[in-house]
């Protein structure tokens, strides 16, 4: 199963995800999620707790 989520703020940014799940017997056996390049960029910034470069 996969979707994805574009989302586009009131400034115009977008944070794009897509996740996708592997489902075995009616289980999650496996979930990845893909963050779009303003999102890593967010992750980023929040892991080394500094603001995020416009």
């Amino acid at each position: 199963m996969t979707w994805e989520y574009p989302r586009q703020t009131p400034t115009g940014e977008q944070t794009r995800l897509v996740e996708s799940m592997d489902i075995v017997d009616g289980l999650i056996a496996r979930h990845l999620v893909c963050w779009g390049w303003v999102g890593f960029k967010k992750l980023r910034a929040a892991a080394n707790n500094t603001p995020p470069a416009g």
